[in-house]
């Protein structure tokens, strides 16, 4: 058996939260259903210091955020800095944690030889499908 936290939403759409011990998340999982609990998140607790967590609900890139990248991204080549260095400038600047680790994360693509639409197609989380082909 191990010990769980797990956060769940009550039928009336009250946050829960609290600890069970289990033999695994899906034991858990069934027995808050069993008391009418959706379960958010539900994390075991490890002696080690270290949480496996299920259930999260994906982060995702504002719609903001996005645009205002694209829109500076845009000005910055324009004005002739090489994509490396604004894609440097850009993650400096967002506020977006989600944003900044995948702009770093296209840039070190780009680095590696991937041309840029095809760095941003393996993000579909951030940049979806319409994104990537108005690049192409």
């Amino acid at each position: 058996m191990a010990l769980f936290e797990y956060k769940a939403i009550d039928q009336v759409g009250k946050s829960v939260t609290g600890t069970m011990e289990a033999a695994n998340s899906a034991a858990v999982t069934e027995l808050l259903d069993k008391q009418n609990y959706m379960p958010l998140k539900i994390i075991e607790k490890k002696d080690k210091g270290f949480n496996i967590s299920f259930f999260q609900i994906k982060k995702k890139v504002k719609r903001d955020d996005l645009i205002t990248f694209t829109k500076q991204l845009v000005t910055l080549l324009k004005a002739g800095v090489p994509i490396i260095s604004s894609l440097e400038a850009l993650s400096e600047q967002t506020e977006s944690a989600l944003l900044k680790e995948t702009i770093d994360k296209v840039r070190d693509d780009l680095e590696a030889g991937s041309n840029f639409s095809n760095a941003l197609a393996k993000y579909p989380d951030v940049f979806d499908d319409l994104y990537v082909n108005s690049v192409r």
